[in-house]
């Protein structure tokens, strides 16, 4: 049967629609099937293929997206237990892991906050107490409630100097107080609020 161009047309319409519908559902599944998740311990982004998994952390360095993960800031200590006890009581900070060496000992700190920790070294031999010299500034904690907080830590017997308002402008910036460790490290406690969540 003679076909006009109308219906060449229509049948040229009804083609490319169900070339349109197939590259959908390919698409669809490609999509499916190539998700991105996160890993749990390395928190980089890696992409499942149908026979394996490939952490983009392998090509990061050549595509220039790397970037460094901060784990844990160390300081120094005198006596490691009372250490231990200060950033327990004050910080709720448990101790994860404890190595101990002939020379020296390690102590890791954290809780379920996040995954940051505190070390404390123990050098065996240290006598005398540290220096912190002119370099060494603060560790900062945020809080949700800081005035509980500054309440309750002055309940245990230790003395954190005065709560702090700085609102330059009008505008509160950060609300903060100051507590020395038992090392004389300065720690600074701030309110949850704005950049220090």
């Amino acid at each position: 049967m003679y076909r006009t161009s109308e219906n060449k047309s229509k049948e040229y319409a009804l083609v490319c629609s169900s070339l349109l519908i197939h590259h959908a559902f390919v698409i669809r599944e490609f999509v499916i099937e190539y998700i991105a998740v996160w890993d749990s311990i390395a928190h980089l982004c890696i992409y499942k293929t149908p026979n394996s998994w490939i952490s983009i952390s392998d090509y990061s360095y050549e595509w220039g997206i790397y970037m460094a993960k901060m784990i844990h800031t160390m300081i120094r200590v005198i006596d490691l237990e009372r250490s231990i006890n200060f950033y327990e009581k004050v910080f709720n900070l448990q101790k994860k892991r404890y190595l101990d060496f002939d020379d020296f000992a390690l102590a890791y700190l954290g809780n379920d906050e996040n995954d940051f920790e505190l070390e404390l070294t123990l050098n065996k031999d240290q006598e005398d107490p540290y220096t912190h010299g002119s370099g060494y500034g603060h560790i900062a904690l945020c809080v949700d409630n800081l005035e509980a907080e500054h309440a309750r830590i002055k309940d245990l017997g230790f003395e954190p100097r005065d709560i702090v308002e700085f609102s330059p402008g009008d505008e509160l910036l950060a609300k903060f107080f100051f507590i020395t460790d038992p090392d004389d490290y300065q720690i600074e406690v701030l309110q949850r609020h704005g950049n220090y969540t």
